[in-house]
């Protein structure tokens, strides 16, 4: 038997996009776990639907809300040749991506470097001082 969770209407005033929403029955509180399935049903909509996300990463000068300072977890692929990166978003919840191998290389090196050259700059700048 079909039953309404939750019902969304997604606006437009003033430039800005909002939302209301309220339970299948409106006296009933919307569950935090309702939240987190209607987010979980997006995302797999979305990757289905045209244009795709592009693939290839904005660029790097490009304005950017990021999450400062997440919590995160790295470790081995069970299914083998690389590493599962979790990353925690307060939005979203933990996102998991399987990184092969040969990109878990580049990803590496490429941390290794930016963090090299922000300790070389810590330390030029204090002895400037």
């Amino acid at each position: 038997m079909r039953r309404t969770v939750l019902e969304i209407e997604m606006f437009e005033e003033g430039g800005q996009v909002g939302l209301h929403y309220q339970a299948g029955h409106p006296t009933d509180p919307v569950a935090i776990e309702t939240f987190d399935q209607l987010i979980a049903i997006l995302g797999h909509f979305r990757a289905g639907v045209s244009p795709p996300v592009h693939a290839n990463p904005p660029n790097p000068q490009s304005p950017v809300f990021a999450i400062l300072d997440p919590r995160w977890q790295i470790s081995g692929d069970p299914m083998g040749g690389g590493a599962v990166l979790r990353i925690r978003h307060p939005g979203f919840g933990w996102l998991a991506f399987s990184i092969p191998l040969h990109e878990l290389v580049k990803f590496a090196g490429g941390a290794s470097q930016i963090a090299q050259s922000m300790a070389d700059d810590a330390l030029q700048h204090r002895h400037a001082n």
